[in-house]
């Protein structure tokens, strides 16, 4: 439609294929692209042709607001103690510090001590990240983010959810992964609102809106463009003047028919045209 306009567009759908091939070629392409895209390419279109992730990485900073991980506070990453595998996992290793296997025939209260014993030298050792691995496992782009910041983060949060939700059922506080700053993060320095680039960058988008702005205020009401034409470039009159043979292309960008006249300064040019003015309907142009 941005192309054709909405009739023609609307007349297309509702007729044959055969009557306009190369746009409908054309819908079919995309429309195979965007379905290859989605069942196959996937993330790998963010990871490989997305040009917003490395443009963003140019422009951040130590203080701007990124999607974190807090390795003061995860590291270093451990499984939960208690119930299960980990619990006799945690046994051995009590057996193992008091001796030849003590911890072994433990049963009973013996048991809760020891895992109690056990879960306090885990919170005291480990950090709150039990290595679940649900925030890569929720990332759409697959990516790690307790590795740090990466190109190929889209900032879904959806690893923040997914270690929230981790992180209250196990009775530990919200906000592994968050919203913050690298600065904040690992120094917890505040962050600094009035920074160089925080002035350069909008100044920099101000000018492109005024020069956007400015180009189309100066667009004129039809685009004129003057062109030789076929064949022979000149040629001699009976009376011994030299027609030059031109090609007038005028196009109507306004919404309504317009009528073009057109003229050449001086007098010793004569303008022979077979229309003038120049009847244009609108959004159309002269052949």
């Amino acid at each position: 439609a941005y192309f054709v306009g909405v009739e023609n567009l609307r007349q297309w759908v509702l007729s044959s294929p055969l009557q306009h091939p190369a746009a409908f070629l054309i819908v079919l392409a995309v429309t195979f692209l965007m379905l290859f895209d989605f069942y196959y390419f996937r993330e790998q279109l963010c990871i490989l042709a997305c040009p917003y992730g490395r443009f963003q990485s140019a422009l951040l900073d130590r203080y701007s607001l990124l999607v974190s991980y807090d390795k003061k506070r995860g590291e270093p990453r451990g499984k939960m103690g208690g119930g299960g595998t980990g619990g006799a996992e945690g046994l051995r290793v009590l057996g193992s510090k008091g001796g030849e296997a003590g911890g072994a025939m433990l049963s009973g209260a013996g048991v809760g001590g020891a895992l109690g014993m056990l879960q306090g030298t885990r919170a005291r050792d480990l950090g709150d990240c039990i290595d679940c691995h649900l925030c890569v496992a929720t990332c759409p782009t697959g990516i790690d983010i307790r590795e740090g910041l990466q190109m190929e983060c889209i900032n879904c949060t959806q690893c923040i959810d997914a270690c929230d939700a981790v992180m209250t059922k196990i009775g530990r506080p919200i906000g592994l992964i968050r919203y913050g700053s690298q600065a904040a993060i690992e120094s917890g320095e505040k962050s600094k609102w009035l920074r160089p680039r925080l002035i350069f960058y909008p100044l920099i988008l101000l000018a492109l809106s005024l020069l956007l702005v400015t180009a189309f205020h100066g667009k004129g009401t039809a685009d004129v463009t003057l062109l030789r034409n076929f064949g022979n470039p000149y040629s001699r009159l009976a009376d011994g003047r030299i027609a030059n043979s031109l090609r007038l292309k005028v196009t109507n960008r306004t919404a309504r028919p317009q009528a073009y006249q057109f003229a050449v300064l001086g007098d010793a040019v004569t303008l022979l045209a077979d229309e003038n003015p120049l009847q244009i309907t609108a959004g159309q142009s002269t052949p």
